[in-house]
């Protein structure tokens, strides 16, 4: 099955949206990253420390156990780092799945962004489109009218409504009919592929660590 995935929330929910609704996901890439570093130099600090007061009776042979307690330093605080992610991204799940309990006004025009989109991605002539069964009311006649529109400046000539809910906070699915094509702009999986792209840069930030 061939899955394509959107550009990610930040290329298509505006402004308004992006802040109340996205905007946690950059806290907390800042938020991780500056306790990362902060955690890096509290670790750093206590190897030192540590070197430091054996640092005179240690003889070439016992390099090793120098190492080892780098090693222990590093790992502590990667177990830190994890526990700091999963508290940070519970608060963006928190957020994104608030949602649901926003304004209509405004739960339409995400999901208008989200479905924009995923038309851009889809490529197909018919698309079946399938949301979270707390925004199936929201796809009112009109409001289909409106998203058809948005479908024909794309190529698509036909949006059909799958009135069986997804299992998801919000947002979008578009797929063709024997769904060997799928455009998942769930909430779900945005906060998936931004969260994989958290751990990278934490990660990325781990390594450098001495």
């Amino acid at each position: 099955m061939n899955t394509v995935i959107g550009k990610g929330l930040e290329a298509f929910i505006n402004q308004e949206a992006r802040e109340k609704a996205l905007g946690i996901l950059d806290e907390a890439r800042t938020k991780a990253e500056q306790r990362v570093k902060d955690a890096e130099k509290q670790a750093a600090g206590d190897v030192r420390k540590t070197v430091n007061a054996q640092a005179a009776g240690i003889q070439s042979r016992e390099k090793q156990a120098i190492a080892q307690l780098k090693l222990d330093a590093h790992r502590h605080l990667i177990a830190h780092q994890e526990e700091i992610i999963d508290q940070i991204w519970q608060k963006a799940i928190a957020e994104l799945d608030g949602i649901k309990d926003a304004a209509e006004t405004h739960r339409i025009e995400v999901l208008t962004a989200l479905i924009r989109d995923a038309l851009e991605q889809f490529g197909k002539d018919r698309a079946r489109l399938q949301l979270a069964e707390h925004d199936l009311p929201l796809a009112t006649e009109d409001q289909l009218k409106a998203w058809q529109k948005i479908g024909l400046e794309h190529g698509v000539q036909e949006i059909v409504l799958n009135t069986e809910p997804a299992a998801m906070m919000g947002g979008a699915i578009l797929t063709n009919d024997d769904e060997t094509v799928i455009v998942d702009n769930s909430f779900d999986e945005r906060l998936r592929l931004v969260k994989q792209d958290l751990r990278d840069r934490v990660g990325q930030i781990l390594v450098s660590v001495d």
